[in-house]
Parts: structure tokens; sequence; C-alpha cells
């Protein structure tokens, strides 16, 4: 090869470098934006996961929880001490 043919090879290689950093910086900065977007997105979620401050999603579903196995215990709690008055009833 001639002086010339690696002169050209060598300027195209450094156009080429030179495309390839641009697109690079362009790459991270897409990727640095979504990734902000991203975190202000977890940091929501856990906001409402734990609350900050407020009952959170975790509290409440405890709570709902804890209500409904209460509820329970009551339909038990009356339908047992009903039953020998409807048996009673049903069988007089």
């Amino acid at each position: 090869m001639s002086e010339e043919n690696y002169r050209k090879l060598s300027e195209q290689l450094t156009e080429l470098r030179k495309d390839m950093d641009s697109r690079f910086e362009r790459l991270e900065s897409k990727i640095d934006g979504v990734k902000s977007h991203l975190e202000v997105k977890l940091d929501k979620i856990d906001e409402d996961i734990r609350g900050n401050g407020k009952d959170g999603i975790s509290i409440r579903l405890d709570r709902l929880e804890n209500s409904k196995k209460l509820a329970s215990r009551w339909f038990w709690f009356i339908v047992t001490a009903a039953a020998p008055t409807l048996i009673g009833t049903y069988l007089s």
C-alpha cells in the first residue's frame, strides 16, 4: 500500500471513530433520560407501597385482611349461636 492509501485509511478511521463517539454520546444521553424517568417512577411506587408518612398499600392491605378475618369470626359466632335455636324451631 502506498503512503496515500495509508493516509486515506487513517482519515477514514478517524472519521469513523468520531462518528461512533458521537453516537455513543447520544445513546448515553438517551439512557440517562430513561434512567431518570424510571427512578422517578420507582420512587413513586415505593412511596405508594411504604406510605412515606401516610398509610401505604402494605398497611392498608393488612388492615383489610384483619377486617375480613374479624368479619368471618363474627359470622361464624352468629351462626353457631343461632344454630341451636333454628334447629330447635325446625324440629318442633
